[in-house]
C-alpha cells in the first residue's frame, strides 16, 4: 500500500517530468550546436543587428514546449512555495524569460524606467543583464536553471 501511494507522490510526479524537461534540454541543446555550427559556416542565418531577433524560428519552436512547461513548473503554486528562491534568483528568471520572450530590453522599452521605481528597475536592469543574448539560447538557460532548482529541491527535501 505505501508503494502505491508513493507513486502518486508530487515529489515522483516532479521527478518524471524533470526526467522529461532534462531529455529535451539535451536535444535541444544539440540543435542549438548544430545552429550554431551551421552560422559559423555560412553567417547568413543572423541579421547581426544586436537586436537578439535574428534567431532561428526552426530552433525556437523546438524549445517552445520545454520553454512552455518550464514556465508552467515555476508558476505551479505548489512549486513556487517550496522553492523560496532569493530575490537575485527570481530576477535571473526574470531576465531569461523576457529575454527569451522579446529579445533585448533597448529595443522593446524605451526609455528605462526610473530609478525611483525600485521593482520595475530592478526588473529592467535583470532584463538587461541578458542583453545580446539570442532568444533561443534564453529559452534554453532558462529551461536548464528551472531544471536546476526543481532538482535541487526535490533531492534537499528528506525523505518521509
Amino acid at each position: 500500500m505505501r508503494q502505491l501511494s508513493q507513486q502518486s507522490n508530487p515529489n515522483t510526479l516532479l521527478l518524471s517530468s524533470l526526467i522529461g524537461i532534462t531529455i529535451s534540454s539535451a536535444v535541444l541543446l544539440f540543435l542549438h550546436r548544430r545552429r550554431r555550427r551551421r552560422q559559423q559556416h555560412t553567417r547568413t542565418d543572423y541579421d547581426g543587428d544586436g537586436d537578439g531577433s535574428g534567431d532561428d524560428d526552426e530552433t525556437i519552436q523546438a524549445l517552445k514546449p520545454a520553454f512552455d512547461k518550464a514556465c508552467e513548473m515555476i508558476k505551479s503554486p505548489k512549486i513556487s512555495q517550496s522553492l523560496s528562491l532569493s530575490q537575485n534568483d527570481q530576477l535571473m528568471l526574470y531576465g531569461l524569460y523576457k529575454q527569451a520572450q522579446s529579445g533585448n530590453a533597448a529595443s522593446s522599452v524605451t526609455p528605462p524606467p526610473s530609478k525611483l521605481h525600485l521593482v520595475a528597475y530592478a526588473k529592467y536592469d535583470a532584463w538587461t543583464k541578458f542583453h545580446d543574448m539570442p532568444r533561443d539560447f534564453a529559452m534554453m538557460k532558462y529551461v536548464e536553471v528551472v531544471n536546476h532548482f526543481c532538482h535541487h529541491r526535490s533531492s534537499s527535501r528528506p525523505a518521509t
